[in-house]
Order: C-alpha cells, then structure tokens, then sequence
C-alpha cells in the first residue's frame, strides 16, 4: 500500500523572518535541506511558528491548515527596534508552538479588518506590521553580540556625532507616537474594538504604554476621550 504524500510548502531564502500564527490546530513536519523529514508536529490553535528565512524553510502538512502568515523583512525589525532611544542590534528567535496571546489577539483583529466592507487604509496595516514586529522584538529576541550578523546601529565614535543620532532617534520616536495617538483617535470614534486591541493595532507594546502616551498627548485617557461628546 502506498502511502499519500503530505502536501508541501516551501519558502524561499531571503532576509527575512517568517510568522504563523494557527487558528486552528495543526500539525506538520519539516522537511530538512537534504528532502529529510522530522516528525509531523502538533500547533495548537493560538500558538505561534517564527522561524528564520535565511535559508528558506519547507514543511509537509498533515491536516488543513487555517492560519495567518506574516513575512517580516529584517530591515523592518531593524527599523522598529530603532524606535527606541536605547536601541540595541537584535535578532528574532526560533519559535515553534509556543502560545502567544497578544499575537493571537492581535490577529483576530487583523481578520476583523479584512471583513471589512470598505478597504482598510495601508496605515493601520502598517501599524498592525509595526505592532506585530515590536511585540516579537520585546517578547521574542535576543541581543546580537559582537559582529553577529553585523551592527546595524554602528556608527562613529564621535561623540557629536553620537548626540545627533540620539537626538535623531528621540525625535523619530515622539512623531512616531503622536502618529500612533492620531491613529488611535480614529480607531476609537470609528469601532468598538477594545482598548488593547486598540493600542496593540497602533504600535504600542502595552495598554499601559497606551494610556500613558496618549494621556501625555490629549490630557485625557483614551476610555474618556471615547466617551466624551463629539465638539
């Protein structure tokens, strides 16, 4: 008797990560360089595959799979971890069935934006890719040391030329937050999402982050500002 063959996903090599986030269980195998498969894998609904794409990657499915994929290319992680005044070169880890609930509600509201009936604005989807790549930043990465993969935040040693760029990254990072805020505005006149969906969508790693700049930018918390009366 012969056995059916699992159908096959392959990815090319290139610089970037690749995320899965399963909405449904499933299970699949890796298929190695040398066409070797490891044994097929159980992913719980919920959890969470992050895998580096510098060599490509393959897998065999064993059952359907209903799931969000996300190709993150690692200038963008470099950029988003920019963001960030202490600024440190990072890289993602391998991540295989580990349950990520922000991810996962993140997620969901990704796919109630797709059920859109109007077209969703390119600039929630990249705050939606921005809010993505800093969670996986905070939660799932690790601290390139020495010349692993090259520094992207090298630079002079100047030390001139290293106040500039702090003061550079610092003003990036408030426009970037008053953009979030302004994003954050429409979301809550215009849907009921939750306040942490919300802040998860604009790009902040928190609702505490959250409220803590937008009451820095309005004098108001984002649940007050939602509920006052339209001027």
């Amino acid at each position: 008797m012969t056995r059916a063959l699992q159908p096959e996903v392959a990815l090319p090599a290139c610089e970037a990560y690749f995320l899965m986030l399963y909405l449904e269980d499933a299970e699949h195998a890796d298929i190695r360089a040398d066409g070797a498969r490891s044994p097929a894998r159980r992913y719980a609904r919920g959890s969470i595959c992050l895998v580096d794409l510098r060599k490509g990657a393959s897998i065999a499915l064993h059952s359907d799979l209903n799931a969000l994929a996300f190709v993150l290319p690692k200038r963008l992680i470099a950029e988003v971890a920019a963001l960030s005044p202490t600024a440190k070169p990072q890289r993602l880890m391998c991540r295989r069935g580990e349950a990520d609930s922000i991810l996962c509600s993140l997620g969901l509201a990704l796919l109630a934006l797709f059920e859109r009936v109007d077209s969703t604005p390119r600039e929630l989807l990249q705050h939606v890719a921005v809010a993505v790549c800093a969670h996986l930043l905070h939660h799932h990465s690790t601290e390139i040391q020495g010349d692993e993969g090259g520094n992207p935040f090298d630079g002079s040693n100047d030390p001139t030329a290293s106040h500039n760029r702090q003061e550079a990254t610092r003003a990036a990072h408030q426009l970037q937050m008053r953009r979030r805020v302004a994003q954050a505005k429409q979301l809550l006149r215009a849907s009921s999402l939750p306040l942490g969906s919300i802040a998860f969508l604009c790009g902040f790693s928190s609702l505490s982050h959250f409220t803590t700049v937008f009451l820095g930018e309005t004098g108001t918390t984002p649940q007050a500002w939602r509920s006052a009366p339209l001027h």
